[in-house]
């Protein structure tokens, strides 16, 4: 399995294999976890996208920068969070 997303603005993936799991077992796991997961990306500065396919289904977890705004040493940021899925 492979989980494709985007850091730093840069398109990147991750392979999960490990050859102390059963590759069955470790779909299922990550599986469930990748379909659970809500915004996962909100509070993560340097991952903007998730996205993963499953047979038929995908679905992309990210946030958009709309605002930025400086106060002094502190950089707040107004983003738009999306969730969709196809199914």
């Amino acid at each position: 399995m492979t989980i494709r997303g985007v850091l730093r603005k840069r398109p990147c993936s991750f392979s999960l294999q490990s050859p102390k799991r059963n590759p069955a077992e470790t779909y299922t796991d990550v599986l469930q976890k990748l379909q659970s997961l809500t915004y996962p990306v909100l509070f993560l500065a340097n991952l903007s996208e998730i996205t993963f396919k499953v047979g038929g289904d995908r679905a992309a977890n990210g946030n958009e920068i709309i605002e930025e705004i400086d106060f002094g040493k502190t950089k707040a940021q107004r983003i738009r969070a999306y969730r969709s899925f196809r199914g």
